[in-house]
């Protein structure tokens, strides 16, 4: 669980329900954290951590430090999991998001001792985490699209966006606005492979329709529908609709980021209901761009299609 403010970043974990333990991370940090236990170097004297009052005690008293280490504890070798399918379903996910984040850096895709927290190579953008959250092992032999490697390295990890998808959120504080704007949640619905993300503000009191009424079975008019149709059509022919899929990615990010702009200068002197009002029609005036770029997609992809079905002569 991360919880964030303006200035810090603080990543907790549970241990059992009844402990916990949790870490600032550096402002110029990043970590990526698949299912499981992910904390590693834990000093229980450092301004930087906090934890349950009797935590290094139950470490101490159970013997429960598997190295030996004293203070810094690793943390994950004393609570984590050690499964099996830890090699195919979270290490990987975390190695690959490094792999992005520190190309210089080489580890094993299957190495069960990646760094918790790292600093990256280059400034990261809105536009890097999309491109990890939805990633699938893209230019390596796991990529399940690619063609290197062997059809059981392609499927050999669970790739990050992949069909299960419900939706992805990046949550961001703003420290160059007005604290009543620096709210932005961005949001995607679906397989993240095959969306766009978009930015809304968080200072409103209702959502986007077209994000707040998803109904149980297929609806067009809806983000989440809508984007398992382009999913359902592409994963077929990848390569066939790859310049439509990247152009529903750039021109969603580009309208919204274009509005969200246009309405931080709009706004500065607006307070209380007015502003959530004036924030809430930009929402959806970026719901609105979103929903058009995917039809349009969608669209694109059905008239690419239509001239390959093989029902011909």
């Amino acid at each position: 669980m991360a919880f964030s403010d303006k200035d810090e970043v603080w990543y907790m974990e549970t241990i059992g329900g009844h402990h916990w333990a949790a870490q600032r991370i550096p402002d110029d940090c990043y970590i990526a954290a698949p299912n499981w236990f992910s904390i590693t170097d834990f000093d229980f004297t450092s301004d930087d951590t906090m934890a349950s009052a009797d935590l290094e005690e139950m470490i101490e008293k159970y013997h429960l430090d598997v190295d030996h280490s004293g203070n810094p504890y690793n943390l994950r070798h004393i609570f984590g999991s050690h499964d099996d399918s830890d090699y195919e379903y979270n290490i990987p996910r975390q190695w690959y998001i490094q792999k992005l984040f520190n190309p210089s850096d080489v580890h094993e895709p299957d190495d069960p001792n990646l760094p918790f927290i790292k600093k990256p190579e280059h400034l990261l953008t809105i536009e890097d985490f999309k491109y990890a959250l939805s990633s699938r092992y893209q230019h390596t032999k796991y990529d399940p699209y690619g063609s290197q490697g062997t059809e059981a390295d392609r499927h050999a990890f669970r790739p990050i966006g992949f069909q299960r998808n419900q939706e992805l959120s990046i949550l961001q504080i703003r420290n160059d606005v007005p604290k009543e704007i620096a709210g932005v949640q961005w949001i995607a619905f679906g397989p993240n492979a095959f969306n766009g993300i978009a930015p809304y503000y968080t200072n409103v009191l209702d959502t986007p329709s077209v994000y707040r009424d998803t109904k149980e079975h297929f609806d067009i008019k809806n983000m989440y529908w809508l984007t398992q149709s382009i999913a359902t059509i592409v994963d077929e022919h990848p390569f066939r609709y790859s310049a439509s899929v990247e152009e529903l990615k750039q021109q969603t990010l580009a309208a919204g980021r274009h509005i969200l702009l246009e309405t931080d200068s709009e706004v500065e002197k607006l307070t209380g209901e007015e502003l959530q009002m004036k924030l809430q029609k930009a929402n959806d005036q970026t719901a609105k761009a979103a929903y058009d770029a995917a039809m349009k997609c969608f669209g694109d992809c059905v008239e690419t299609g239509a001239l390959q079905i093989k029902l011909n002569y």
